[in-house]
């Protein structure tokens, strides 16, 4: 019988990769729903905000490529943004076949409050790890996404 970890699972599962980020990222997003919990933004959400923040406005595929969703998670998004009214929807000026998402008054007063929180989650997720180890992982996952991104871009993969 394989050798168990202390969690009573095989060592080939504890040792495997993908069990280890799914862990990661279990962790990660529970740190952040629990310091943005008073404003019940996802981390998806917030993260097309913080895009939108930066662009003012843009069309939904682009907002999708930018913010590295597929179209299906895009377009959940920017509904459940939009029913709340954080961001508007309205058509192209220039096309008016596509249709502008923009943040609004109430969604940039909320992203200013969601980012002061959300820093809070990174450091609280960090706070194990020294600064050199901090910026090792970064870097470690940059190079890790950036190696295999032009094979599986954001949006294909669905999630």
């Amino acid at each position: 019988m394989p050798k168990s970890g202390t969690n009573g699972l095989p060592a080939s599962v504890n040792e495997h990769a993908m069990f280890a980020i799914r862990r990661a990222h279990q962790v990660g997003s529970a740190i952040f729903s629990s310091h943005l919990a008073e404003h019940n933004l996802t981390s998806a959400q917030y993260f097309v905000m913080c895009v939108l923040q930066n662009l003012r406005s843009t069309s939904q595929n682009e907002l999708g490529r930018l913010a590295h969703m597929d179209r299906c998670t895009i377009s959940m998004v920017v509904r459940n943004l939009k029913t709340r009214k954080i961001v508007g929807v309205r058509p192209d000026l220039h096309d008016g076949r596509k249709a502008v998402i923009e943040l609004t008054a109430q969604g940039r007063e909320l992203l200013g409050d969601a980012m002061r929180l959300s820093a809070r989650a990174h450091w609280a997720l960090f706070s194990v790890l020294t600064d050199a180890e901090r910026r090792q992982l970064m870097r470690t996952l940059k190079k890790l996404v950036g190696a295999h991104a032009a094979q599986f871009p954001a949006e294909r993969l669905a999630w």
